[in-house]
């Protein structure tokens, strides 16, 4: 079984902290604006490098989910929604036929189950099965504190490193100059800092092909 997304309602906003937070962060009084520009950019490159590492969108949107079988039937004993955590089901239609919300449950860990008059049962797909719901953070009310920590990291150390080469991860002056730089791309795994790492790693979601 495969399925497919489609974004119905975009997220209001993708920023994991706001300006007022990240000033304080790095120090910088309410009063000095001569670098909200700035602060602002590091905000949206720290929230997307967060987003992306976590395989994940935080801000709360309303999508529309499509499973379908790849034989002339399927039988599966949940489906696994791609968005979490789930704010609410607009509405499950199998096959043509839209269910009552008795007829299904949604399950803590993302997944839904199809009830009967007995209890939890098989979806059963003879072509596909659509789900339509709202999930994710209504930022920042509800957004984990590790996530806008791990944000806030991020940004504290991209201010700090401003104007030196982000690749460049020691350098020997004595005798001849000796550079070490980074190996691999900027946010994946082995170039966050291990304290970001820990913040976020109970909220990443696994890529499977």
């Amino acid at each position: 079984m495969h399925s497919s997304l489609e974004i119905l309602t975009p997220a209001a906003c993708m920023d994991l902290t706001i300006l007022e937070t990240a000033k304080a962060e790095l120090g910088i009084p309410d009063s000095d604006t001569s670098q909200d520009e700035y602060i602002s950019g590091l905000i949206k490159q720290a929230s997307g490098i967060v987003a992306d590492y976590c395989n994940q969108v935080f801000g709360a949107e309303e999508v529309l989910e499509t499973f379908w079988a790849d034989a002339p039937s399927a039988y599966v004993r949940s489906l696994m929604l791609a968005r979490e955590p789930v704010i609410s089901i607009d509405s499950v239609e199998v096959d043509g036929i839209v269910l009552d919300p008795s007829e299904y449950r949604m399950a803590s860990d993302g997944h839904l189950h199809r009830l009967d008059t007995v209890g939890m049962t098989y979806w059963v797909l003879t072509s596909t099965a659509i789900v339509t719901y709202t999930a994710g953070y209504v930022l920042l009310d509800d957004l984990p504190y590790g996530v806008e920590r791990a944000a806030l990291s991020l940004i504290k150390g991209y201010a700090s490193g401003k104007g030196r080469d982000p690749y460049v991860r020691s350098e020997e002056i004595p005798g001849l100059r000796t550079v070490a730089y980074q190996v691999g791309s900027l946010g994946d795994a082995e170039s966050l800092p291990p304290e970001v790492v820990a913040l976020l790693r109970p909220h990443r979601r696994l890529a499977f092909a």
